[in-house]
């Protein structure tokens, strides 16, 4: 499994060259939710996949607020994945989201990240794909709507409970936004009393260089009166 690590990491290495996030091969001998969510989002910002019109209402972490939305996250990477590559991966995808990983969901989770790696640098037409998996999904639901119909259960009650998730989930980036927003404006607020303190410093500098130049200039005004004074004294 170390050479497989050892791969998967120099294909993340070569597709994020340049960006700002930590890659190191460590991070790979056991992959966290964050890790990957991190690996998805630097990776569409290189390559555009996954496309922006599925993934850009999950660019803060902070939105998903439970198992469930990062199970959801995961799901479409893989249905995403699988669509492009056409290769399936079990979507076993629980020990992702808990970060309890043996050995098996250590390399169920490397494949992953394999067939993420393909399906990137595959040319695909981004908006046919999207359009695409809108469709399949709306497809799913339809079906998980009428399934549960025939079970007696009420798909309205089931749209309300995702409607609820959906807000809930929009009010914790709006918080997560406003929480960015107050930290920016607090260090510009810090930055502003650090140049006034500056300014203030710089000018009380000034000011005391002008009361040395006028002691030394009476001072020098004082000895010349004096010496006038001595010479005609002299004189009389």
């Amino acid at each position: 499994m170390e050479e497989k690590v050892t791969k998967i990491y120099e294909e993340f290495k070569t597709i994020l060259e340049g960006s700002k996030m930590p890659l190191k091969e460590k991070y790979f001998e056991k992959p966290s939710f964050k890790f990957i969510y991190h690996l998805v989002r630097e990776t569409r910002k290189k390559t555009s996949f996954p496309p922006d019109q599925l993934f850009g209402e999950d660019d803060d972490i902070k939105a998903l607020t439970d198992n469930e939305l990062k199970g959801n996250f995961l799901t479409k990477v893989i249905r995403l994945v699988y669509m492009v590559t056409k290769k399936k991966l079990p979507e076993k995808i629980p020990h992702i989201i808990s970060g309890i990983l043996d050995r098996t969901g250590i390399e169920t989770t490397l494949d992953l990240l394999f067939l993420f790696v393909e399906a990137s640098q595959k040319d695909v037409n981004l908006e046919k794909l999207s359009a695409a998996y809108e469709r399949a999904m709306e497809k799913m639901q339809r079906k998980k709507e009428h399934e549960h119909k025939e079970q007696g259960g009420d798909a309205g009650e089931d749209r309300e409970g995702e409607e609820r998730k959906k807000k809930e989930a929009e009010e914790a980036k709006r918080r997560a936004e406003e929480e960015r927003k107050r930290k920016i404006e607090e260090e510009n607020q810090k930055i502003r009393r650090e140049e006034e303190e500056a300014a203030r410093n710089e000018e009380a500098r000034q000011e005391e260089e002008q009361r040395r130049e006028r002691e030394r200039m009476e001072m020098e005004e004082q000895q010349e009166r004096e010496e006038r004074e001595e010479r005609e004294k002299e004189r009389r």
